[in-house]
Formats: structure tokens, sequence, C-alpha cells
């Protein structure tokens, strides 16, 4: 199963996907969180999240804030040359 919401931040498209499902490892239900997020050249950063979906509430914070330290320089992202 999964949503997903759109949106933009900067003014460059943002994708958050949320899939749920049961871990083949564990058989609990697990949860992802899948954040896209378009650069300035059109180049795609991704940040993936899973918690056992009973546990998620508790790390949901501790991603976020993550998530909100994440900084991208895309020029350094270029190969040099």
């Amino acid at each position: 199963r999964g949503s997903d919401r759109r949106g933009t931040k900067d003014g460059l498209t943002t994708i958050t996907l949320t899939l749920t499902g049961r871990s083949p490892l564990t058989g609990r239900a697990d949860r992802v969180q899948l954040y896209a997020r378009e650069l300035d050249d059109g180049d795609i950063v991704y940040a993936i999240f899973v918690a056992p979906d009973d546990e998620y509430r508790d790390f949901r914070s501790t991603f976020e804030r993550m998530l909100r330290g994440l900084k991208i320089d895309s020029g350094a992202l270029k190969p040099s040359g």
C-alpha cells in the first residue's frame, strides 16, 4: 500500500511517498518514507527512512530533523573537467 504527496520547495518539485508492507525478515509491518526533491539542474536527490510501522511515531521527529538538516550543493555534485 502507499500514498504520495507532491509539492514544491524553492520553486522545485518535491514528492513524499509513504509505503507500508510486511518485512520478509521480521514478519512485522514496516513503513517506508521516501522523499525526492528536484535540484536546480534537474537531477533528483532521495532520502529514504524505514522503521517498523508500530514504532514509526517514535522515529518520526528524528527523520524530520535529518531531512531538514540535509543540505545539497548541486554545484559540488558535478564532475570537474
